[in-house]
Formats: structure tokens, C-alpha cells, sequence
């Protein structure tokens, strides 16, 4: 221990202090717009469908290259898909509704 820096008591139970490592961005907050590609992931869901008949969810998936769309891209699609009646389960697969 150096002579010029006294040896500092710590208290378990005192509140934290600020310091110079406090400091932290402002959060942004963001809106989301209309999302147009949406309409698109759906039809290709929907395409692969017919075009494939029944699949799992990941030869879906992979069917049609969701992996380029986006974290929790195709999850969504899919859901929106199957609301609007476009997909149906069929046991474990999917497939085009009627």
C-alpha cells in the first residue's frame, strides 16, 4: 500500500456511491413502424407449403431460408400464418390451409 492513499474502511451494508464508473447512456426509446415484410414471410411460408406439402417446423425453417430474416422473424410469420388461417397443424407438421 502506498503512503498517499489511506486504507478505506468498507461497510458491508452502506448504500452504494457514484462514482466516475456510475455514469450510463440514456436509453432510447423507439417505435416500431409498419412492418412490411411481414406480408412477404408469410406468403413464402405459405408457397413452401404447397409447393412442399406437410413439414416440420424445421424443414419449414429451412425450407424457406428464414434464417436471413431476422431474429424471431419466422416465429412471427408463422404465427400470423396460422391466425389468418393460411397454415394448419396437421399432428407434428404444418400445412397449407384450405
Amino acid at each position: 500500500m502506498s503512503p498517499r492513499s489511506p486504507r478505506r474502511r468498507i461497510d458491508p451494508d452502506a448504500k452504494p456511491r457514484g462514482g466516475r464508473y456510475g455514469w450510463s447512456p440514456a436509453t432510447l426509446a423507439t417505435t416500431r413502424g409498419e412492418d412490411t415484410d411481414i406480408e412477404r414471410e408469410v406468403g413464402e411460408i405459405v408457397n413452401a407449403l404447397r409447393e412442399g406439402g406437410p413439414m416440420t417446423r424445421r424443414e419449414l425453417r429451412r425450407s424457406v431460408d428464414s434464417r436471413f430474416w431476422g431474429p424471431g422473424r419466422f416465429p412471427d410469420a408463422l404465427w400470423l400464418a396460422r391466425r389468418r388461417g393460411l397454415v394448419r397443424r396437421e399432428g407434428g407438421k404444418f400445412a397449407a390451409g384450405d
